[in-house]
């Protein structure tokens, strides 16, 4: 008879409820696993960086879509499945390539490697790479990871901004003026050459120190005290600094500073150009010196001037007294009067402090004023009356002008009146339009004789008046209605002799 087999005993109703739990939590944590693995690989494809892990020889086994389009590929399969497998240390440039490979044997790692790369279309990129190699217990490398970044714009960036900082210490130091920039607390944190070279200290022994450090007492004083006027007022000034060298001799900068402000607003420092105006202060010394001397000569000039017209007056007066025809005798004083208002001239320059131009108002009431007395004009018959504005007139102007005065005031006190009729004479000046001026003389008499023709004058006076007015490019204006009235209209002439 065939014995039957016992029932097989399972596990005890508490283990099993152990063993179903169990299996509950590593089901629950696989799937946490796989949906952490899920979320990592979804975190690594949607990086900005590439990611990539890559076998023992170096071709990729992994890589993620930032890989791919740094690298210029479409997608990571293209990286990954390639006929010709594909090793990153193929897109590293040669140079660098075994410094790559000697990082990774020696120390199982890259840490911020810097190298340039060719894309797949050719182009070139910067790349920057963190990376190591994955080992077992071993030691074995089993692959290798990392990270990398396309750094071509920050890299450019930075090359451009050292190329713009080389230009410009090359700019700097090629100028002949001292160029520094000081921090908020007064301290050089740059300086060029000339600067380096004009107090004989090295640049290293300068950045980083104030002016109390480095400079002279007086010359650091003057400094600091302009550092915080540029700081307190926020706007750029200009001054004059001196510096006293060992040996004695004054050297004076003309400094400009201004203050440096940063995107924010807030206060960085100044910047200071000084230029060494030693030469330029002694030429101006010198140069004032020769106008000294040049106004002593043209003072000398003018009053020598003024003596001889007044000895060739006198001389006029001496002969007028031995003749004894009337005409002669007047047309002598007649010339003196001439010589006279052209002496007045060179008078009024004399003693003023302006040798190439004269105030020509206080000149007419002068000249006026002696033609009255010479011709022993009655002022409570005859008045005169000035109406100047305050003008001045150059030399090859005024001596025109004080003729033709001359010769019309003359002419209306020799003619313009009958004997003990009252009346006025008025000379003015002013300005007019388009930098012009107008000369008037003009009287209440008797006028003008019927038929006078300005263009064919038929007196010495007139003549002499048409020929000054051409002189000054001007032109003659004449009416008669109520007495006589002259209009002279001229520009200030130039001359070589007194340009200004």
């Amino acid at each position: 008879m065939k014995r039957k087999n016992p029932p097989r005993q399972g596990p005890p109703p508490a283990e099993r409820n152990r063993l179903r739990e169990e299996n509950k939590r590593l089901k629950a944590e696989i799937k946490r696993l796989k949906e952490s693995e899920a979320s990592l690989r979804r975190i690594i494809d949607e990086a900005v960086e590439g990611f990539f892990q890559s076998d023992v020889e170096g071709h990729f086994i992994r890589a993620n879509q930032a890989m791919a389009r740094i690298l210029g590929y479409g997608s990571p399969e293209e990286l990954i499945s390639s006929a010709d497998p594909l090793a990153l240390t193929s897109f590293v440039q040669p140079e660098k390539r075994e410094e790559y490979k000697k990082l990774m044997e020696e120390k199982g790692e890259v840490r911020r490697f810097v190298f340039q790369a060719k894309r797949r279309d050719g182009q070139t990129c910067w790349l920057l790479e963190n990376g190591r190699a994955v080992k077992d217990k071993k030691g074995s490398v089993l692959y290798y990871e990392g990270h990398i970044q396309d750094v071509t714009t920050s890299f450019e960036t930075a090359q451009n901004l050292e190329e713009t900082k080389a230009r410009l210490e090359a700019f700097i130091n090629a100028a002949p003026d001292l160029i520094y920039f000081k921090d908020k607390k007064g301290k050089y944190v740059v300086v060029n050459k000339a600067f380096e070279q004009a107090f004989g200290i090295e640049t290293e022994k300068i950045l980083g120190k104030d002016d109390a450090a480095i400079l002279p007492a007086d010359l650091a004083a003057q400094c600091i005290a302009s550092d915080a006027t540029i700081f307190s007022l926020r706007q750029p000034a200009t001054r004059e600094e001196t510096l006293e060298r060992s040996d004695g001799q004054k050297v004076v900068f003309e400094t400009i500073k201004a203050p440096v402000f940063s995107a924010d607003g807030s206060l960085m420092g100044l910047v200071g150009i000084s230029r060494d105006i030693t030469q330029r202060k002694k030429n101006e010394e010198e140069l004032r010196l020769l106008v000294r001397e040049k106004e002593v000569l043209l003072r000398e000039i003018h009053h020598r001037v003024k003596n001889n017209m007044q000895v060739i007056s006198s001389l006029l007066s001496l002969q007028a007294q031995k003749l004894a025809d009337n005409q002669a005798v007047q047309a002598l004083k007649e010339c003196q009067e001439r010589i006279r208002s052209m002496a007045f001239v060179h008078d009024k320059l004399y003693q003023q402090r302006a040798f190439h131009r004269i105030e020509f108002s206080s000149y007419l009431r002068l000249l006026a004023s002696h033609l009255f007395h010479a011709y022993q004009a009655d002022s409570r018959v005859i008045r005169l009356r000035v109406e100047a504005e305050e003008i001045h007139l150059n030399l090859n102007t005024a001596i025109p002008c004080g003729l033709i005065v001359n010769e019309l005031v003359t002419n209306a006190l020799k003619h313009a009146f009958s004997p003990d009729q009252s009346g006025e004479i008025i000379v003015g000046l002013s300005r007019t339009e388009g930098g012009r001026f107008l000369l008037t003389v003009k009287d209440n008499g008797r006028g003008l004789r019927p038929g006078l023709d300005l263009n064919h004058p038929t007196t010495l006076g007139l003549e002499i008046v048409k020929i000054l007015v051409d002189q000054l490019g001007g032109s003659l204006e004449v009416s008669s209605a109520g007495g006589t009235e002259f209009r002279v209209i001229f520009e200030e002439q130039t001359s070589s002799a007194y340009n200004e």
